[in-house]
């Protein structure tokens, strides 16, 4: 009998579970870090505006978009409005925070820009002109050339994505290619640098260097200064002519290129009638 109550009793606790084993309680997540994005959207242009989310990154590797509260170190530069959407007020740089409840903050460094897009035509005028070797002042720094205070049309065509710039410079009907590499500096400035081949009959190619050129787009206005430097391989030395931009307008938001742009003159003043030439 005393034998028949001590297996039960032993059959009762497997029965139960007593005898150990059963499955093993879910791990909590925890939050690793916060991110801001888009990252590919660094860089906004001033007057645009760009939506922005926190993104929690959990223990297990899962993410969740999650609502936070925003906010700009730099509001002079961007601002952000409660929903996480920027603002691009002016050139420079500024750090979005977003915080989190309960689960951390996260930033994101963005660039605002100008905008240089589009198609500025106006003119520019001349403030210094000197030639030599086989570039003969009278021909290039006279006022029938690029005397001193002589105003000349010019028109650039200019694409952007985010902080850099490609298109033509065009002097007149002589037009220049920009350098893929050129971007735009912190402060809003473009640094920039074109050039162009020519040729008549006469005296062969010439090389139109358009380095440096300093531009800064302010809404609907360009300024700036640059050189452009003539050469020709057949000839020593060249003709290097400053330059400042007269406020020129933005005539298009894209870029236009509907003129024909002629490489081949019939004389060197032929030439220098179309940089003169709209």
């Amino acid at each position: 009998m005393r034998k028949a109550a001590v297996a039960l009793a032993l059959s009762t606790l497997y029965a139960c579970g007593g005898g150990g084993g059963g499955s093993s309680p879910t791990p909590v997540k925890t939050p690793t870090a916060v991110t801001v994005g888009p990252s590919s959207a660094g860089v906004i242009k001033i007057g645009d505006e760009q939506a922005y989310t926190a993104t929690v990154n959990w223990s297990d590797g899962s993410q969740t978009v999650e609502s936070a509260s925003w906010s700009s170190d730099n509001s002079g530069v961007a601002t952000v409005d409660a929903t996480g959407k920027a603002h691009g007020v002016n050139s420079g740089e500024a750090t979005l925070i977003a915080t989190t409840t309960g689960h951390g903050t996260g930033t994101l460094k963005i660039r605002v820009v100008p905008n240089y897009q589009g198609t500025w035509t106006g003119d520019y005028t001349i403030r210094g002109c000197t030639a030599n070797g086989s570039f003969d002042p009278s021909d290039w720094c006279s006022r029938d050339a690029f005397g001193v205070n002589e105003i000349f049309p010019i028109r650039l065509a200019i694409t952007q994505s985010a902080d850099k710039i490609s298109g033509t410079v065009s002097l007149g009907q002589i037009a220049t290619t920009l350098d893929a590499s050129s971007s735009i500096a912190i402060d809003g400035s473009a640094n920039v640098s074109a050039q162009g081949t020519i040729s008549d009959p006469d005296n062969g190619s010439f090389t139109i260097t358009v380095n440096p050129m300093s531009l800064r787009a302010s809404g609907p206005t360009m300024t700036g200064s640059f050189t452009q430097k003539w050469t020709g391989p057949a000839f020593a030395g060249g003709a290097t002519i400053s330059s400042d931009l007269n406020s020129v307008p933005r005539t298009a938001s894209v870029m236009i290129e509907d003129f024909a742009m002629p490489r081949q003159f019939s004389s060197l003043r032929d030439m220098l009638r179309a940089v003169r030439q709209k």
